[in-house]
């Protein structure tokens, strides 16, 4: 019995390299598309993550634990609307 590598041990997420959404990463969603947001994308492992690599140039694998360590909480602007502090500033007066 052979001993896994780091890199086979590590869990991996897959970058689609070929767009952004404003300055986010896109990644090959769980249960099928993309996300940019990683708590939804999909974990892969070794193997599976440098076979999609091979399959589509613009498919990048990153460790998730590379990846966790510089993930950002973000506010999504398309869920806040004017009308919305509208009504939290009539709500504080």
């Amino acid at each position: 019995m052979t001993s896994k590598t780091y890199e086979e041990q590590t869990d991996y997420y897959v970058q689609d390299s070929r767009s952004y959404t404003g300055n986010c990463m896109m990644w090959w969603r769980q249960g099928g598309g993309y996300t940019s947001d990683i708590n939804k994308a999909q974990v892969w492992t070794y193997q599976d993550a440098m076979t999609q690599a091979m399959t589509r140039s613009s498919d990048k694998p990153w460790p998730c634990d590379f990846i966790k360590q510089r993930t950002q909480t973000t506010v999504d602007m398309q869920y806040v609307s004017r009308k919305d502090l509208q009504s939290f500033i009539k709500l504080m007066s």
